[in-house]
C-alpha cells in the first residue's frame, strides 16, 4: 500500500470534504484536491503534513517507505523529524519561531524576485545616432547596459541613443532605440544609416532616407549610404 492509499483512508475515516481539509490546513483547495486525487505525486512536505494533521492524523499514518513512487521525505528530513519529536516545548517553539522566519524570508525574496525584471544585456554605443546632422558610429566603441528581457530587444543586436529631433514625433532625442544587424530595410521602415562615417536614424523611402520632421530635408541614397541595421523598438 502506497503512501497515497493511506491518505484516502485517512481522508474516508476523517469525513472532511476537499474543502474542509483545505481549510484546517490552511492550504489551497486546489492543491489540496491536487494531492487527495493522485496528480502531486510529490508533495512538499510542509502541505502534506498540514493535510494529515487536518484530517486528525500524524506522520506515523503514511508510511514513506511504501511510497512505489519515490519517498515523501528523505532521509535527512525524517531524522529532522525525529528530533524534533524529542525537543520539549520550549525548544519546539524555538524551532517553529526559526522556521518561520525562514519561510518569510524566502517569501520576501519570491516577491523581490518577482517585482524585478528580467534584464539582459544589449552593446549601447557611446555615440548617439543623429535624428539630426549626423554623428560618427564606431563599432569598437561600445559598452553593455541591462535592457528588459522582452521578445524585442532579445531580437536586437545593439542600441543606441537618438540625437536630434528630425524624426519626432516618432523618435525623440534621447530615446535609447534597439537595432538588429541588416544591411537594407524595407520602404517604410526605420533603421541607422551611415552616411560618409556619420549615423543617422532614417525612414527608408524609394529613393531617399526620409526625415519625419518637416524641417530636415531628406537625405539621397548613394554609394557613400549604407544600412548598418533595423530599428526595431525603443525603450
Amino acid at each position: 500500500m502506497t503512501w497515497f492509499d493511506l491518505l484516502v483512508q485517512l481522508k474516508a475515516t476523517s469525513g472532511l470534504t476537499i474543502g474542509e481539509i483545505a481549510d484546517k490546513a490552511d492550504a489551497p483547495k486546489s492543491t489540496v484536491s491536487k494531492i487527495m486525487s493522485g496528480h502531486a505525486p510529490n508533495p512538499s512536505v510542509d502541505v502534506l503534513t498540514r493535510i494529515v494533521y487536518a484530517m486528525g492524523g500524524t506522520l506515523d499514518d503514511i508510511d514513506p517507505k511504501s511510497n512505489t513512487k519515490g519517498p515523501i521525505f528523505t532521509s535527512t528530513e525524517l531524522e529532522l523529524i525525529k528530533k524534533y519529536r524529542t525537543l520539549d516545548g520550549y525548544g519546539k517553539k524555538m524551532v517553529d519561531m526559526i522556521l518561520e522566519l525562514e519561510i518569510q524570508r524566502l517569501a520576501d525574496q519570491a516577491a523581490e524576485d518577482e517585482l524585478a525584471p528580467n534584464v539582459i544585456e544589449l552593446p549601447l554605443f557611446d555615440q548617439p545616432a543623429s535624428a539630426g546632422y549626423g554623428n560618427w558610429l564606431d563599432e569598437t566603441i561600445s559598452e553593455p547596459i541591462p535592457v528588459p528581457d522582452t521578445p524585442t530587444t532579445r531580437r536586437a543586436d545593439f542600441c543606441i541613443r537618438v540625437s536630434g529631433d528630425s524624426m519626432e514625433p516618432k523618435y525623440a532625442d534621447g530615446d535609447l532605440v534597439f537595432v538588429r544587424k541588416q544591411d537594407d530595410v524595407s520602404v517604410g521602415e526605420f533603421g541607422i544609416w551611415v552616411i560618409d562615417g556619420s549615423a543617422y536614424i532614417k525612414q527608408r523611402a524609394a529613393n531617399s532616407l526620409h526625415s519625419l520632421n518637416p524641417e530636415y530635408d531628406d537625405v539621397e541614397q548613394g554609394e557613400n549610404v549604407f544600412c548598418v541595421g533595423k530599428v526595431i523598438g525603443k525603450l
